[in-house]
């Protein structure tokens, strides 16, 4: 688990080819088996919940959801990805919450920040 711990910088792109910025800090596991962390980009803040990573033959996979704590409060996105061989980029796509009618996938990309 402590593979995704640490910062993280990156963008969330739309389906229509739009690009947000935001970053991430993945700061605490329970158990060693799940992780928890706080977001930002241009539109608010967030929290991240209920990660896991998952180590098999073809490498490891991050899943994670997302909940905003103001705009569309409530509203889970759902990120599944790779982490990289080096652990230092996670890739993958993400899926909007269906709760306000909307259905939109689009891809994400993060680099960990080194200090």
């Amino acid at each position: 688990m402590s593979a995704v711990i640490g910062e993280w910088s990156g963008y969330f792109t739309y389906p229509d080819g739009s690009k947000k910025d935001f970053s991430i800090n993945i700061d605490q596991s329970a158990n060693n088996t799940v992780f928890i962390g706080t977001g930002n980009e241009s539109r608010g803040d967030f929290n991240v919940v209920a990660g896991q990573l998952t180590t098999n033959e073809g490498g490891t996979t991050i899943t994670f959801a997302q909940i905003y704590k103001s705009i569309w409060a409530g509203q889970i996105w759902s990120f599944r990805g790779t982490l990289s061989h080096d652990g230092n980029i996670l890739l993958g796509e993400w899926y909007d919450s269906p709760a306000d009618g909307r259905d939109r996938i689009g891809t994400w990309k993060a680099e960990r920040i080194l200090v």
